[in-house]
């Protein structure tokens, strides 16, 4: 059987006893292993269910200093837990400080600790599949920095509501004249609309569902708005021409052109995965029961 290769971590502390027992008492870490000297110093190794780590004293002759004789760390480790909200709030009771409280950010859902000994902790989990595809990297990322979508036209109901229920600002374009435009908002747990009688409005996101041929005016639409990205949908779901709400597939050389498009014009261009895809895993406890 080949041989396993892991990395641990080792963390290099004063006071390397109390440490491990801060450790045990933050995080449930269980000691599997411990050599002790006579001054009470330590080299442990730690396991938060199965995550292994190892704590020992610091040795500044041999170059092993801690956050403390450093001036601070350079490392930061990172926590991977079911519940990150209550993990934080356990490490704080035992002693660490708090530096960020838990919120989602970046596909993840994560708050930032520092221990009672210099290390910094981030604690959390992703709030989806992990790297993400692509596609989704880029629609994560987009996605983290918006607040408001203009959306222009759209397949379904599923759109605006999906990016209301999501926590967006939603304006939507249904149509060509002044009397298309309106605002989707939440009310209660109801999404409900209201005319725009005003369109000077700033958006972060232009969401089309419009054929390709009305790109140059969404783009003009979207600088106009002070929009930084054009996300567009064919709503096929592949290259024999089947009609699909979700479906986001392009030729080539009709995604090659859209890039170009809304890139010359300075804004990102986005095409998959679909919207209301991508707004559930970014933020997927505004979609469960209590979120």
């Amino acid at each position: 059987m080949p041989f396993a290769v892991t990395i641990s971590p080792e963390l290099s502390v004063r006071r390397s006893s109390a440490a491990v027992e801060f450790y045990k008492a933050a995080f449930g870490a269980v000691e599997i292993y411990r050599v002790e000297n006579d001054a009470g110093q330590v080299v442990s190794q730690l396991s938060v269910d199965g995550a292994e780590f190892w704590v020992s004293e610091e040795a500044p002759a041999n170059g092993n200093l801690s956050p403390e004789a450093a001036g601070g760390g350079t490392v930061r480790m990172l926590l991977q837990v079911d519940d990150p909200a209550a993990a934080v709030d356990r490490a704080v009771a035992a002693g660490a400080g708090l530096r960020r409280p838990v919120s989602e950010e970046h596909g993840w859902r994560l708050g930032e600790i520092i221990d009672p000994y210099g290390h910094h902790w981030e604690i959390g989990r992703p709030l989806g599949p992990w790297p993400p595809a692509p596609g989704d990297r880029l629609a994560g990322h987009v996605l983290a920095a918006v607040e408001t979508v203009l959306v222009v036209d759209w397949p379904s109901r599923d759109v605006p509501e999906t990016l209301v229920r999501g926590g967006f600002g939603v304006v939507v374009r249904g149509g060509p004249g002044p009397q298309d435009w309106s605002v989707w908002e939440l009310e209660g747990d109801t999404v409900v609309t209201r005319p725009l009688a005003v369109r000077s409005i700033a958006v972060d996101v232009v969401y089309s569902f419009r054929p390709l041929g009305e790109l140059p005016g969404i783009i003009e639409t979207a600088r106009a708005l002070g929009a930084r990205a054009v996300w567009t949908q064919s709503g096929l779901r592949d290259g024999g021409g089947e009609r699909d709400p979700e479906g986001c597939w392009l030729a080539d050389e009709d995604l090659t052109a859209a890039r170009q498009m809304v890139e010359a014009a300075g804004l990102v261009h986005v095409h998959q995965p679909y919207i209301g895809a991508a707004v559930r895993r970014l933020r997927p406890d505004r979609f469960t029961p209590g979120g």
